[in-house]
């Protein structure tokens, strides 16, 4: 396990740095190739054009049908050729350029070979899965988020792995709401966030949401049969900025001590990140506000070895308050 800064930059610059510049490499060939087939493209496209053109002086409407034909072939199959080649195929890289002009915007697989060597380097038993996060579904089933707020939840990249025998999954998460006027729908981006989930094997009866007031706009009355409701810590900056929601109110009382609440707003002065909290089915859950990328270091100025130690540090940070707020919450039940 690397343990400090120093270690990290002499490891950094001696496995990862090269790994990166191949990356780059394989990008710069497929823009090359890339900027060659659209050029391709656009001169066949202007040769079918004078076809068309010519064919509609001398057949008429005939050669006019004929001709556009001829057009819709071309794009059909210009357009499957172009796929092929960016999803990548036989001596292709499989690297996909978001801007042609940035080379270092890289693919999936370009972020598991650099991340999925970083991440076991730094946090021994972790790895790093693309795909492996919290799904919308999931997040759902909490209720961090009203329905009116949260329509759709976009997972990009997580790391999965043990944390002192306890398993842990860090999540990055997009929460976007549709709004609709005029028969017209817009997406529209909420927040970007991290969600910690560490299983401490709490009572997984018990669900509980400390969760911002602007996450969660819906109405808790206990006796409107909902399975939560909402409830009054007694604590002012808890009342004025946060909901709190629960299916128990005496557990709920125990696990959200005074200690407790000041070392979530401790950790948020720390990280200067809004963070909300929750319990649901013995796992206990942090939802850290953010509109940093965790996990997008591919840029040359985020490819950075400083940079990247600095992150992983409050990422450790975080998901030890986590466990200590949870063993806080087993002492508690």
């Amino acid at each position: 396990m690397i343990r400090n800064k120093r270690d990290f930059v002499d490891y950094f610059e001696s496995h990862i740095r090269p790994k990166y510049e191949d990356e780059v490499t394989k990008a710069a060939v497929v823009n090359q190739n890339f900027m060659k087939y659209l050029k391709v493209g656009k001169l066949i496209f202007l040769l079918i054009f004078l076809l068309l053109f010519v064919s509609g002086v001398v057949f008429g409407i005939l050669g006019v049908i004929l001709g556009i034909f001829a057009i819709i072939g071309f794009l059909i199959l210009y357009g499957h050729t172009k796929m092929k080649f960016i999803k990548g195929k036989d001596e292709v890289p499989k690297v996909v350029i978001n801007s042609y002009n940035d080379l270092t915007s890289l693919n999936i697989s370009s972020k598991q070979t650099i991340l999925g060597e970083i991440i076991p380097a730094v946090l021994p038993n972790f790895i790093y899965n693309p795909r492996g996060g919290i799904t919308q579904d999931e997040l759902k089933d909490t209720s961090f988020f009203s329905d009116t707020i949260l329509d759709i939840a976009e997972t990009d990249d997580a790391i999965i792995g043990n944390f002192n025998d306890k398993e842990v999954r860090v999540s990055e998460v997009s929460v976007y709401t549709v709004e609709e006027s005029n028969d017209r729908k817009r997406v529209i981006k909420f927040l970007d966030s991290l969600v910690l989930e560490v299983d401490m094997k709490l009572d997984p009866t018990v669900e509980m949401y400390l969760t911002y007031n602007r996450y969660n706009d819906d109405s808790y009355n206990a006796s409107e049969q909902k399975s939560l409701h909402e409830i009054s810590l007694a604590n002012l900056y808890i009342d004025q900025h946060y909901k709190v929601l629960t299916n128990n109110t005496v557990v709920t009382n125990k696990l959200l001590q005074p200690r407790n609440i000041n070392k979530l707003v401790e950790l948020m002065e720390k990280t200067n990140k809004k963070i909300s909290l929750g319990v649901k089915n013995g796992k206990l859950m942090l939802l850290v506000e953010s509109n940093r990328d965790l996990f997008e270091i591919l840029t040359p100025e985020k490819f950075n070895p400083e940079v990247i130690w600095e992150e992983i540090l409050i990422l450790l940070d975080t998901i030890s308050y986590v466990e200590q707020i949870g063993l806080d919450f087993k002492k508690a039940q």
